[in-house]
């Protein structure tokens, strides 16, 4: 099992783009990984935290799927169609 920290640096390190994906349309990756990052940061204990998990899962989907996903242009406002 990956740690946060190696999923959100896996990212970090991928092309910044945009996203259409099963968890909706990410306008801009690093920015979203940011933010994800912050809020694990606010929780004491995120081992404990259903949302901490929640975030840690879906990060770990565009990290397994990085490459598969539909991407555009970061901050990119069209929807791109799924694959």
């Amino acid at each position: 099992m990956q740690t946060f920290d190696e999923i959100t640096a896996h990212l970090l390190s991928q092309r910044n783009c945009s996203i259409r994906c099963d968890l909706g349309f990410i306008q801009d990756l690093h920015r979203y990984v940011q933010t994800d990052i912050e809020i694990i940061k606010g929780y004491p204990d995120p081992r404990k935290s259903d949302q901490c998990r929640t975030i840690k899962k879906n990060l770990l989907y565009l990290s397994n799927n990085y490459n598969t996903l539909k991407k555009g242009a970061p901050n990119s406002r069209q929807l791109l169609s799924k694959r």
